[in-house]
């Protein structure tokens, strides 16, 4: 085998000869360095361990915690703006002061969406710089809900019976 590499090398061309010739120089220091340089001392003084707690860390979640698979509909109604089956209370508004002349409520709300599914809608109102979602027969000022449709709201009020309708931009 020593020959063939002899015999290879000597086939070569003095630049080809030159590389193969540095190459193997350069694997016999490597090799030289792996297998004879002495394992440096460590120096235990120097080196941080960590410490162990002797108290167990305590769990995360409570003792007795169990996990339920919770699955939550996005786009089911809130429990405190679902229907109840009883009839509500108090049917018409309880703020009466429009029919005293008093004009401090005369602002009619402002539809901003309507949400829900076939059987469920919620209508989003906007009165008073506070908004928030309405079903039907829940008095907001002065009105009352009658009615949510897919494009519009039907309020009872001081007035009578008004529309509202979703603008588009």
């Amino acid at each position: 085998m020593i020959g063939s590499i002899k015999e290879f090398i000597a086939d070569l061309q003095p630049r080809q000869r030159f590389l193969a010739v540095a190459i193997m120089a350069i694997l016999f220091v490597v090799i030289l360095n792996f297998f004879l340089t002495p394992e440096a001392p460590v120096n235990t003084a120097q080196m941080v361990l960590p410490v162990k707690n002797k108290a167990a860390d305590p769990p995360v979640m409570p003792q007795g915690h169990q996990a339920e698979a919770v699955v939550k509909d996005p786009f089911a109604i809130p429990p405190q703006y679902q229907k109840k089956d009883e009839p509500p209370a108090v049917s018409q508004p309880q703020d009466k002061s429009f029919m005293a002349g008093n004009n401090e409520n005369k602002a009619i709300p402002n539809l901003t969406g309507i949400v829900g599914s076939a059987d469920k809608q919620l209508a989003i109102l906007e009165y008073q710089t506070e908004s928030r979602a309405y079903q039907v027969n829940d008095v907001i000022g002065p009105y009352r809900i009658t009615a949510i449709y897919d494009q519009s709201v039907v309020l009872a009020g001081p007035n009578g019976n008004q529309t509202l309708t979703l603008g588009r931009w």
